[in-house]
């Protein structure tokens, strides 16, 4: 299967995911102890998802000539330990989430992203650390400041 093919089947499926849980957010009870809706995150990720959906579908048709078959066989592996090494730490950081807490899963699963994407030669560990770490109490102080929203403290607690 050819990039710009795989390009678009993703890119389709994505944008149907964007859609179903953009419906599913209208099923989620309001609150009226927060100032924000519940069903904003869920609206805003599914918004970004479609619309990074849609860019990929357009790459796709825009990019139908096909790759070299000795370079397309090496990305392909290379793309498939890629994928398999993102859903073995999401799953991770999801059974873990609600007992290490938010802030300590999300560094680390942030700082596992970024050493499984680094290049060879790529920038070092304290680079990598400092930025999940900011990154990451960025996304926890917003949420609950701003849109008072509880997120898992675990051993923080």
């Amino acid at each position: 299967m050819t990039s710009s093919r795989r390009d678009i089947i993703s890119g389709s499926l994505f944008l149907a995911v964007s859609l179903i849980i953009w419906f599913s957010s209208y099923g989620i009870k309001q609150s009226r102890f927060v100032d924000v809706d519940p069903s904003f995150m869920p609206k805003l990720i599914s918004l970004l998802l479609g619309v990074v959906s849609v860019f990929i579908i357009y790459q796709g048709i825009k990019n139908k000539e096909e790759s070299k078959a000795a370079n397309a066989g090496k990305i392909v592996k290379k793309e498939k330990s890629l994928l398999a090494g993102t859903v073995l730490i999401i799953v991770i950081y999801m059974a873990l989430l609600e007992t290490v807490g938010f802030l300590i899963m999300t560094v680390l699963c942030l700082f596992a992203q970024f050493q499984l994407f680094k290049p060879k030669k790529g920038r070092g560990l304290i680079m990598y650390s400092v930025t999940a770490l900011i990154v990451a109490s960025s996304v926890y102080f917003s949420f609950q400041k701003f849109l008072s929203v509880i997120l898992p403290p675990g051993i923080l607690g």
